[in-house]
């Protein structure tokens, strides 16, 4: 099904979810940052060279961007968000921070998982879902890239096996998104574990 042109309430539901997570932010970003840092205990390899690029993408531009990510675990939204801005850069510039579409069963099966994706600017996906609600997930996501925000979203429509890009394995939905966004413009972004093994 071709992505749709969504209705008047739709539009405000999405406004208002923007809102909501934007209110939330001070809040959200630290809670990341500290899950990152504290609790898993992980490192970033120098990001300071991938937060100066994206900036300077993101600086003053007048089309949409997209991130494509390669999926190797369940938080790489948080760890690709995390890569490329700090939780003050997202307090300031909260456009930057991506919007995705996580995989409703991982995401959204659970009210609490509900409203943690809803502010954290997750419009959760059915994969393999009825074609029309899956064009309207990604109808909601292309909204929220033609009014400015960013998003993210990973080409293979699930984790690889392999911890290596699955070309093969890549979905129709970008291609959709970027035909339907006159002048987009796409960042891929590849991460990868220094003790990464599979």
């Amino acid at each position: 099904a071709s992505l749709r042109t969504l209705s008047s309430r739709e539009r405000l539901a999405l406004r208002v979810q923007r809102a909501v997570g934007c209110a939330c932010a001070p809040i959200t970003m630290l809670a990341v940052h500290w899950f990152l840092t504290v609790r898993l205990g992980l490192v970033l390899d120098d990001p300071s060279e991938a937060r100066r690029l994206y900036r300077e993408l993101d600086r003053g531009r007048d089309t949409p961007l997209l991130l494509c990510g390669n999926h190797l675990t369940l938080i790489d939204s948080a760890l690709i968000g995390w890569m490329l801005g700090s939780p003050t850069s997202y307090l300031m510039r909260f456009h930057a921070l991506p919007w995705n579409v996580p995989e409703m069963s991982n995401f959204a099966a659970t009210w609490k998982q509900r409203v943690m994706s809803y502010v954290y600017k997750c419009i959760p996906i059915e994969r393999g879902g009825n074609r029309s609600a899956v064009a309207g997930t990604l109808s909601r996501f292309t909204e929220a890239l033609a009014r400015g925000d960013v998003g993210l979203i990973f080409p293979e429509a699930g984790r690889s096996r392999s911890g290596r890009v699955e070309v093969e394995n890549a979905a129709y939905g970008v291609g959709r998104i970027v035909r339907s966004l006159p002048g987009c413009r796409v960042l891929c972004v590849y991460l990868r574990g220094d003790q990464q093994r599979s």
